[in-house]
């Protein structure tokens, strides 16, 4: 995101300052969106989970399927293999 707007991170914290949601959170959501389309898209289904979830800005398996859960009410298993 900052490598997009060309602002250093203190400015984006700033601009999120009065927001609802933190700067943090926006990024995760926003990690665990892309992550998501990329597991229920029928051209990924020969992906490993893994391999999306580290295109997606994840680096720890367990956070990934935690988070994935929470957010849409289901494993990224049952997210990627259309089960769920």
């Amino acid at each position: 995101m900052r490598a997009t707007s060309h602002c250093s991170r203190a400015t984006s914290y700033r601009a999120f300052s009065g927001h609802e949601t933190s700067i943090a959170e926006t990024i995760w959501a926003e990690r665990l969106e892309h992550a998501h389309q990329l597991l229920a898209a029928p051209e990924h289904t020969g992906r490993y989970i893994s391999d999306v979830a580290m295109q997606s800005g994840f680096v720890d398996m367990p956070t990934f399927n935690r988070i994935l859960g929470k957010r849409f009410g289901r494993t990224p298993g049952e997210a990627h293999f259309g089960s769920g």
